[in-house]
């Protein structure tokens, strides 16, 4: 039964990221060849690390938000 918990969960995260990502294919191509790479080296998003996107739109007040000066 925790197989099944464990699964769901993996799908909302899943959702949450394609939400995140809108509907760009480029950074969604960004994103996974960037994850795959960590996985490469060990590294799981939701195991052993935490990947936060955020995204911008070139709004500067929502990079400024961000802590991008």
């Amino acid at each position: 039964m925790a197989g099944r918990g464990a699964c769901a969960a993996a799908r909302a995260r899943a959702a949450h990221r394609r939400a995140r990502t809108g509907d760009d294919p480029e950074m969604r191509l960004r994103l996974t060849t960037f994850q795959q790479a960590l996985q490469g080296l060990g590294w799981t998003d939701g195991r052993n690390v935490h990947i936060e996107t955020r995204f911008a739109a070139g709004n500067a007040a929502v990079l400024r938000k961000y802590g991008w000066n």
